[in-house]
């Protein structure tokens, strides 16, 4: 998985330096290709790792998963147009003059999207999620002792 990651993430960053290129970035979409090599390893990596425990456990229950797959691709795609759409208002809104302007627009983005994801993954009824807030709330409810 490493070298293939390292590899492929030269590939793409050398590939994709040459769209999105303007004044402003000179190096195009470059900085997305190292983020799309990792994102692309862990996919064959899940897959190799489905295949083995298939073959040793049996039935994976593949429908169930690809179900929570689709609703959770369906609220991360809704966090993703949120956050665009709060980072274009809130930079049109406060700017890039200072430090505090930008990290307003980042952590505003980040916020919006974070909720946005929730809300839609309650809507569809992701069960992971509800059971990652429980395993959250009981670790801190312990008090973090383990």
């Amino acid at each position: 998985s490493i070298v293939v990651n390292a590899a492929l993430g030269s590939v793409l960053l050398g590939w994709l330096s040459g769209y999105g290129v303007t004044a402003a970035t000179p190096r195009g979409y470059a900085h997305a290709g190292p983020a799309l090599a990792t994102s692309c390893v862990v996919l064959l990596n899940f897959l190799a790792l489905a295949l083995l425990m298939r073959r040793k456990l049996g039935r994976l229950e593949g429908r169930r998963i690809l179900s929570s797959l689709a609703r959770i691709a369906l609220s991360a795609a809704a966090l993703s147009v949120a956050s665009h759409l709060t980072y274009g208002a809130l930079r049109a809104a406060l700017g890039e003059a200072g430090l505090g302007a930008r990290l307003a627009v980042v952590a505003g983005s980040i916020a919006v999207g974070v909720a946005v994801f929730f809300a839609a993954a309650r809507l569809l009824s992701v069960r992971e999620l509800s059971m990652a807030v429980g395993a959250i709330t009981e670790r801190l409810r312990r008090g973090g002792k383990d």
